[in-house]
């Protein structure tokens, strides 16, 4: 039986301003592509869409948007330059996403380099020769063969949901972001029991806003002490929470006190048998510590990183993989 086409609908219009939100949530590097035009000007753009394609034979793929005052030089050169930036280097993002008259002002390259121009100080670059190129929507895709490539110990830049961020492991932090969209939780034990925080709807985490402090050994045992009162032993990252909905960034620590918390609003603390579950609202908050509590028994901690629904838990020890999970749960 042949299906009546006429009663199948048309798909729904996408909006564009959700499907960039959307695709927001993608963490990625941020590079600036280099090149040479005919007239031997150096020519540059910042570019985040940017991926590896094959390692034998070594090619890369980028695109260009059409809209973007280097299309015409990308789309025609045989050899460009793929920069990746550092997390300090976000000035040159900025610069090469302008249309400024001369973005190579004052940025230290290589002169004695033939070819593409390399910027001082990047984490990383690949020289490479254009295989193919092919339109697609509104972006020309652009594939190129790696003859050339450097990288140093720089700790690179990345970009999500419109802000730059560092992935430093001690500086987890949003870049020139608003130090209200980021909260910092404490997944405290003390002496075997679990430290929580009473709210008008339930228990939570004990949790403050960061105050822009950097979250070094320094400033983690400074924040640990002025909110729970005592000093403690921080241990590493446990959590990361992007709650889009909210604008708010959650870092969650695990942390060993050295003694009861100080007396506060609101500060209990529960023995690992008597964790109050039924007045822990938050779904992702009860699979945080069941996660926790799940890894404490063999001491194999990973950290999580997603939305309050969805994300992965990232295995810290090298004989372990990366689990895909739901909320947060192992």
């Amino acid at each position: 039986m042949i299906a009546d086409m006429s009663a199948v609908q048309a798909p729904q219009p996408i909006d564009p301003r959700a499907l960039r939100r959307a695709l927001g949530k993608f963490v990625t590097g941020v590079t600036v592509l280099t090149a040479v035009d005919r007239s031997g000007r150096r020519r540059g753009l910042t570019a985040n869409s940017f991926t590896s394609v094959s390692l034998d034979p070594p090619l890369i793929l980028v695109c260009i948007d059409r809209r973007t005052a280097s299309y015409d030089v990308f789309v025609k050169t045989d050899e460009f330059a793929v920069n990746i930036l550092a997390e300090d280097q976000i000035d040159l993002a900025n610069r090469f996403a302008s249309s400024g008259p001369d973005k190579f002002a004052d940025v230290r390259i290589d002169p004695a380099r033939p070819g593409p121009p390399i910027l001082d100080s990047c984490p990383a670059w690949l020289s490479c020769r254009t295989v193919s190129r092919e339109a697609v929507g509104d972006h020309m895709i652009v594939v190129g063969r790696v003859v050339e490539f450097s990288t140093t110990v720089r700790q690179p830049l990345a970009f999500c949901q419109g802000g730059y961020v560092s992935l430093a492991p001690d500086s987890i932090e949003a870049i020139g972001g608003s130090s209200e969209r980021v909260v910092v939780s404490w997944l405290v034990e003390c002496d075997g029991r679990i430290v929580l925080g009473k709210t008008d709807d339930g228990y939570d985490l004990p949790t403050a806003p960061w105050r822009r402090n950097r979250l070094d050994d320094e400033g983690l045992a400074t924040a640990f002490r002025t909110l729970l009162g005592i000093d403690g032993d921080v241990q590493s990252l446990f959590s990361v929470f992007d709650d889009h909905e909210r604008g708010v960034l959650t870092l969650v620590y695990r942390a060993l006190g050295d003694g009861p918390p100080a007396p506060g609003p609101g500060l209990c603390m529960f023995d690992i048998d008597a964790i109050p579950w039924p007045d822990i609202h938050r779904p992702h908050l009860a699979e945080t510590l069941g996660r926790y509590l799940s890894e404490r028994a063999t001491s194999h901690f990973g950290i999580y990183a997603g939305s309050l629904e969805r994300g992965h838990v990232a295995r810290v020890l090298p004989t372990a993989n990366e689990t895909p999970v739901q909320g947060g749960s192992s």
